[in-house]
């Protein structure tokens, strides 16, 4: 959604493709700087709530990020476009692979988190189509597609926390397997 569709419809609204394109370079770089700092705040006070956390501020932020846009504000969206990425999506993007890999045990850990990822990236590679469906003309026409974004980081954060066992004190050997009592 930030990349490819913030990029085509700042685009039709007429903020020049470099300022978008730098955008999306500067949020990548402080991205890599942020990141580690999450996984850091996880090992401490576990991944589901900075997993969490994250898909919260994504899904408040994408509001802000599709308005400056709207508004063709260039320092907004760089501000915006810092907090939904480096900020957010940075809380996210670093603890899903682990957190994918530790709900099943050592013996088919590979097969379930390569076939989870890879089904993930065919239902999320279609976001950007259904973004340019739903958007509509005028000033609040990104509106849909900000529902949309932030509805999809809200069930993230909702399955996470009802379904999703922490594990951030477990022992290696011991992830995706049943608690004694729930077997």
């Amino acid at each position: 959604m930030f990349a490819a569709f913030g990029l085509a419809y700042a685009g039709k609204l007429g903020v020049p493709a470099a300022v978008m394109l730098t955008v999306t370079i500067v949020t990548a770089a402080l991205g890599i700087v942020v990141q580690p700092y999450a996984g850091i705040l996880a090992d401490r006070i576990g991944r589901k709530p900075v997993f969490i956390t994250g898909n919260i501020v994504c899904a408040a932020s994408v509001f802000a990020f599709f308005w400056s846009i709207s508004a063709g504000s260039i320092p907004l969206i760089f501000a915006t476009a810092i907090l939904f990425m480096t900020v957010g999506y940075g809380m996210v993007n670093p603890l899903g692979p682990s957190m994918t890999a530790e709900m099943f045990e050592t013996r088919i850990r590979y097969t379930g988190a390569a076939t989870a990822s890879q089904l993930g990236l065919v239902v999320t590679g279609f976001a950007p189509a259904i973004a340019a469906a739903i958007v509509q003309p005028g000033p609040d026409g990104w509106l849909p597609v900000a529902f949309f974004t932030a509805a999809c980081c809200l069930v993230s954060a909702v399955v996470t926390a009802v379904w999703v066992k922490e594990t951030y004190r477990t022992r290696t050997e011991d992830l995706g397997k049943q608690p004694a009592s729930a077997a």
